[in-house]
């Protein structure tokens, strides 16, 4: 994925989070920015391991390689449970059951 494509997709993100407050507070707002950061490199995340696989095989010197498990699954799972947390702490601030419920919509669409 291209940096560019990435920020399309947090810009995307954050214009669908933020059109179901009201009031974006400056928490909110951070909040905002983290999740779409979080949701575009998920997407980038997901991309490289179906290219690369959940191991890689490694080499280093004096003859040593084998396989290893792919580092980047286990920034995907981190990233993974941060976005998460966030859409959580957002629904926790959405002001209505309505807006509850599109946040609840996105954070099942990103598993």
């Amino acid at each position: 994925m291209t940096e560019k494509k990435r920020k399309s997709l947090q810009t995307a993100y954050k214009k669908n989070l933020s059109g179901m407050f009201d009031n974006i507070t400056p928490a909110i707002e951070v909040l905002l920015n983290e999740t779409a950061f979080l949701a575009g490199h998920l997407d980038e995340l997901k991309e490289d391991i179906n290219k690369e696989g959940t191991v890689v095989e490694y080499r280093h010197g004096g003859g040593q390689s084998g396989v290893k498990p792919n580092p980047k699954v286990n920034n995907y799972v981190s990233f993974h449970k941060s976005l998460v947390s966030n859409i959580k702490q957002l629904i926790a601030m959405a002001p209505d059951k309505t807006e509850k419920d599109a946040l609840k919509a996105f954070m099942g669409s990103r598993g």
